[in-house]
């Protein structure tokens, strides 16, 4: 589970069989909602979620069959009213690869950030390896500014090297 507080108001995302839960607290966890479902499609993981210019903001790697075939990509969606209600989600990836996973979100009043593993050729110096990978909203979720390597690890070996993001805003 990931969680994210901001005053009385407390949000744990979570996977429930193939999606993504939120469950909400508005009172310093003393009570709770029922979960609401913030996915759909085949199977959803790793939730990262953050508050942040009055948003509740949540991105997680989902896989599933585009039509051409099963990959995972980084979806993201934002609830404006406290994580009552949730927009639908937006796929922030477009992988010609193989993966775009491990999504790491962070939140303030200006921008939501996401980083990523990615691993093809995102920095097309053609070799498929493990790249860190970020995007920035400037607008709370809006629109996104276009991704960025944040790091690249020239290895195609290299399995661990590039695998997790953190941030932090």
């Amino acid at each position: 589970p990931a969680i994210a507080a901001e005053g009385g108001l407390v949000l744990v995302a979570y996977r429930e069989g193939t999606d993504i839960m939120v469950l909400t607290s508005r009172d310093y966890g003393v009570n709770w909602d029922y979960g609401e479902m913030v996915t759909d499609g085949d199977s959803n993981y790793r939730p990262s979620i953050g508050i942040g210019g009055g948003r509740v903001h949540l991105a997680w790697d989902s896989y599933y069959n585009d039509g051409e075939r099963y990959d995972y990509e980084i979806h993201y969606s934002k609830s404006t009213d406290q994580g009552r209600n949730w927009d639908p989600s937006v796929r922030i990836t477009n992988s010609t690869a193989v993966s775009s996973m491990y999504a790491c979100l962070a939140v303030d009043d200006s921008g939501v950030f996401i980083a990523w593993r990615d691993y093809g050729d995102f920095d097309r110096d053609d070799t498929a390896d493990y790249d860190l990978v970020m995007v920035a909203s400037l607008n709370r979720g809006d629109t996104w500014e276009p991704a960025v390597l944040i790091s690249d690890d020239d290895d195609p070996y290299m399995s661990n090297s590039q695998t997790y993001a953190s941030l932090k805003v």
